[in-house]
């Protein structure tokens, strides 16, 4: 549902396998040629620390970008 997906990236792969999150971030960043930017975040010494560290992102990314940018949501980019 919308309010799950609002949680955490899904993604769905070419054999309709679900990614979420860090997996997702890392097959888009590679599909362009620039997966070796997030390779480490997948290597299993990294992998549980930096899958914690993204969920407290995403669980905190309005009040991050509101001390960031002075703003919670980019009016101009919210889907109406």
């Amino acid at each position: 549902d919308a309010k799950q997906a609002s949680v955490m990236l899904h993604a769905l792969n070419e054999e309709g396998k679900l990614l979420l999150g860090l997996d997702v971030t890392y097959q888009a960043w590679s599909r362009v040629g620039k997966g070796w930017l997030y390779a480490p975040t997948r290597w299993k010494m990294f992998r549980p620390l930096c899958d914690k560290i993204y969920l407290w992102f995403a669980r905190n990314r309005y009040s991050i970008s509101r001390w960031l940018t002075g703003s919670s949501r980019c009016d101009s980019c919210r889907l109406k």
